[in-house]
């Protein structure tokens, strides 16, 4: 039967404009069906869009009398209409659907409806433009609010203030008498710890027993995800990943904020038992986007601050016990008359972990040492300055190898088992410039040049780091000096100081700035040939390592300066 077009009356005037003037999907689909059926009386209709893959067909509306039920996903062959009975719906040229007719109709008829189509498919557009400019407006409401509500929380003095007012502004959010802060204890490393910021209507000891369902720390498992509320189905199932057996049973709905923003963790806040009614957990994510960002940046710039002023105090401290350090070194040479003495010592870093020290004894002889702590830094430092108590408490009364031994012991019971240790020659002095008696505790061999011949000689060690063998037994030896000759004691960071090629100065090369220096005149010329040939190979004044240098040349058996 093929329909005829009626004229146009009322019902499709009003039609129309209720199509125009629709303000949802569902208000313009029963518009447009009315104007189908006014235009083609007795015709089953059905709306249909393509689905994504353009293979099957989805059923957005259709008449009462239609087979096809609204909300229905179908394959292209399902309710076979021929052409005549189905006209496209299209958007600017863009085809997205079709109206399907359950029966024939007459050129007119089919025109007609082609007008109304193409009413319809403005409506939506238009329809879908307005709910997104809503959706735009709503966001930027949403972050208005979120500035307002932050601003204030950027003019407060104190982080613990910060952290009072950050909690209560999500709290009121979503209406919530109970909550807790979690700030993570270097903003920006979810590997780092949480700790508990602040918390409001609710006891610490009772956030300090929740567990997460894998018996981990539950906190540390929110950061993941966006904001969300979970609400409790029951009392079996984990609640926000919460061990049921530490869950309250009055605790029945818990809102997660994480803290976060352009890939920055800050933490997490959480929120309990939410007012907010079910349905609503939307309006969660949109108010609070913003503010969670901007509160996240607020967090990261107290810790970057509070790290500033810890670091500014770490420097002063390094300055000050730089200057300690400093002042720890001899600034007099030993008021022996049969030796000239010349030293120096660098740290890598502002403090290190080389020692420099001697005594007279009560004989005219002079007891010394040159040594090295285990790596450099403050660690090192701390190591060596105990050590230089302990030596100089018992150099003046004890053999070189006896101190050796009584140092080993007290080193090894300080480091425990950290592996650090400390390697030093200890070395006396005699008074008259006969001789030398010194024990190498792994510490670089003794280089003594003989003026008499010219040549050097390597003195080896005589056992291993202190700390190495708690237990551990040294020997000594004594070598016997002539007029002129020149000792030279260095850490290992001389030696192995590094050209910008990576090669390292080497033994070698120091032995021949060393002869070249003890030839050419005193302990001064002899140190001042090694430093050079430092600064020339590394081109640099501050080494990866330690620098200590002693040089000590013999003057005429028993001379007076």
């Amino acid at each position: 039967m093929v329909a005829s077009a009626p004229p146009v009356d009322d019902r499709m005037v009003d039609a129309l404009a209720a199509l125009h003037g629709a303000g949802s999907d569902a208000e313009a689909d029963a518009a447009f069906l009315a104007m189908v059926a006014a235009i083609a009386p007795g015709a089953p209709a059905a709306v249909c869009l393509f689905t994504d893959g353009g293979d099957g067909l989805f059923v957005r509306s259709a008449t009462p009398d239609c087979p096809l039920q609204a909300g229905e996903t179908l394959g292209a062959a399902s309710w076979p209409q021929p052409e005549q009975r189905r006209l496209a719906l299209r958007i600017r040229g863009e085809e997205f659907g079709e109206l399907r007719l359950g029966g024939d109709v007459d050129a007119a008829v089919r025109l007609r409806l082609g007008e109304a189509a193409a009413h319809y498919a403005a409506a939506i557009a238009n329809l879908a433009l307005l709910t997104h400019a809503r959706s735009q407006n709503a966001r930027l409401g949403a972050k208005l609010m979120a500035v307002e509500e932050a601003i204030p929380l950027f003019q407060e003095d104190t982080t613990e203030t910060v952290h009072a007012r950050l909690l209560q502004v999500a709290a009121n959010v979503v209406e919530a008498m109970a909550g807790a802060l979690y700030v993570l204890e270097e903003v920006g490393r979810t590997d780092s710890s949480l700790r508990l910021a602040h918390a409001i209507g609710i006891p610490e000891s009772l956030l300090a027993s929740f567990e997460s369902v894998d018996g981990g720390s539950w906190p540390l498992g929110l950061l993941d995800g966006g904001a969300r509320i979970e609400r409790r189905s029951s009392d079996d199932e984990p609640l926000a990943s919460l061990a049921p057996s530490c869950t309250p049973a009055h605790l029945h709905g818990v809102v997660v904020l994480p803290l976060a923003y352009s890939g920055i963790c800050a933490g997490v806040c959480v929120l309990f038992n939410p007012a907010l009614p079910a349905g609503e957990e939307h309006l969660v994510a949109e108010r609070m986007e913003s503010f969670l960002a901007l509160a996240a940046a607020l967090l990261h710039r107290l810790d970057l601050e509070r790290r500033a002023i810890a670091n500014q105090s770490l420097e002063r401290e390094l300055e000050i016990a730089a200057q300690i350090q400093k002042c720890s070194l001899p600034t007099e040479a030993p008021t022996a008359s049969s030796y000239d003495f010349a030293w120096a010592s660098t740290p890598a870093q502002r403090i290190g972990g080389d020692h420099i020290d001697w005594l007279a004894g009560s004989g005219g002889e002079v007891h010394a040492v040159v040594a090295d702590a285990s790596g450099h830094g403050i660690n090192s430092a701390l190591l060596m300055t105990s050590y230089r108590a302990n030596w100089r408490g018992s150099a003046p009364w004890l053999e070189t190898s006896a101190l050796a031994e009584r140092l080993n012991g007290t080193v090894a019971h300080e480091v425990g088992s950290t592996g650090m240790f400390v390697t030093a020659v200890l070395f006396r002095l005699a008074a008259d410039g006969s001789t030398v008696t010194l024990c190498n505790a792994g510490h670089t061999p003794v280089l003594h040049w003989r003026a008499a011949s010219g040549t050097i000689a390597a003195i080896p060690g005589d056992g291993p780091p202190l700390g190495f063998l708690p237990d551990a037994t040294y020997g000594e030896r004594e070598v016997p000096l002539a007029p002129g000759d020149t000792l030279l004691f260095y850490s290992d960071g001389l030696t192995e100081a590094a050209a910008n090629g990576g090669a390292m100065l080497g033994d070698e090369r120091l032995a021949a700035a060393f002869a070249a220096g003890a030839a050419g005149g005193t302990a001064a010329d002899a140190l001042a040939a090694i430093q050079r040939l430092l600064h020339d190979w590394t081109g640099r004044a501050r080494q990866d390592d330690d620098v200590s240098i002693v040089v000590v040349k013999v003057r005429a058996h028993g001379a007076v300066p």
